[in-house]
């Protein structure tokens, strides 16, 4: 797949419908029934997975704006019969002859929810970041505009009521992601802490799952093999080790992508049972070694009654005794913590 192409066609294809959400008339429920159509989210998602795919430090980033009196003159009124209500700050006629309303309170509120909603989806398919446009002449910079806003409510005159849409939009979006950082990349903040960052994190949630289960399974597998006494404090010990194992190796090592790779090179169709099954076998390879190695080694190096002289030579007995059958353990178990994982962050990150 020549993913850039790819790219560039779901970019244009969802870039439409959520014009086609903001630009369109906005005088009935039914102009803006797409922002409420599950679908529309699907190409986001598509696109957002296919930016980290990639791999090249970017993250997914949408815009959202809505065209005020520009609504429906090139995106659904192609005829240019102007049949269209279009809607601004106040009453008028376009610079294409095309008449404008001043939108009502009702109206108003109805489209700062629909910001609101327009943001949970983007949140839903996992874009990182939103821009709120207010500028190049669409409605929030006619709103904000002294040449176009010449209203007496509350949204006109100073330059406080001409802002006060620009910030119940504000509002209203950052209330749909109130839980993500205000910075580059999601991440906790002081008040919410990490917990809260986990729950609104699909990726990180199923991640922190599947490690602390798959680091489990192995504690046990581990003690059991080199028979050393199943108990809490053991268990535990050697289930923070494979635990952590895990997590920073899948921070420097990109073992998942190398096995993206290895299946497509067999010719794998990506979301077929033969995929899912190879798609194990690198990831449990990679950690597997680092968690044997670096187990076994703990078990002997801090073990005062081996001798110094001795310790190396029955490291290496130990690894060699003990990798194919952890290696074994470790894929089926993958598929066990990544089921977990699934499931909790399906209950807890509100990811659907």
């Amino acid at each position: 797949m020549d993913y850039a192409k790819e790219s560039l066609r779901l970019h244009y294809e969802w870039k439409g419908k959520l014009e086609m959400v903001n630009r369109a008339a906005v005088d009935s429920a039914e102009a803006l029934s797409l922002a409420y159509t599950p679908g529309v989210s699907a190409p986001g998602a598509v696109t957002t997975d296919m930016v980290k795919t990639m791999n090249h430090e970017a993250i997914p980033s949408i815009e959202l704006s809505h065209s005020g009196m520009f609504a429906g003159t090139y995106m659904t009124d192609k005829n240019k019969s102007h049949g269209l209500n279009q809607w601004s700050a106040d009453d008028g006629v376009c610079a294409d002859g095309g008449p404008y309303k001043a939108l009502t309170k009702d109206m108003i509120d109805e489209i700062v929810a629909a910001y609101g909603h327009v943001a949970g989806l983007c949140k839903r398919a996992s874009f990182e970041m939103v821009m709120v446009h207010p500028g190049h002449g669409w409605l929030l910079n006619q709103f904000l505009s002294p040449m176009f806003n010449h209203r007496t409510d509350e949204y006109g005159g100073s330059t406080e009521n001409r802002c006060r849409l620009a910030i119940e939009v504000l509002k209203a979006v950052r209330k749909r992601r109130r839980h993500h950082h205000q910075g580059h990349l999601p991440g906790p903040s002081r008040r919410t802490g990490y917990l809260t960052m986990l729950k609104t994190h699909y990726g990180e949630t199923l991640f922190l799952v599947l490690s602390l289960v798959m680091g489990l399974i192995m504690a046990v597998a581990v003690l059991l093999l080199d028979g050393i006494a199943l108990n809490i404090s053991n268990v535990f010990k050697i289930w923070a080790m494979i635990s952590l194992v895990i997590i920073l190796v899948s921070i420097f090592l990109p073992y998942k992508d190398w096995s993206a790779a290895f299946c497509r090179r067999l010719g794998l169709k990506e979301g077929t049972l033969a995929w899912k099954l190879t798609d194990g076998i690198i990831p449990s390879l990679v950690l597997n070694t680092f968690n044997t190695a670096i187990v076994s080694g703990v078990n002997i190096f801090y073990n005062e009654a081996i001798p110094a002289s001795e310790q190396m030579g029955l490291w290496v007995q130990g690894f060699v005794r003990d990798w194919p059958v952890t290696f074994v353990i470790s894929y089926f178990a993958a598929f066990v913590a990544e089921y977990c994982g699934k499931l909790a962050a399906d209950k807890y990150a509100g990811h659907h």
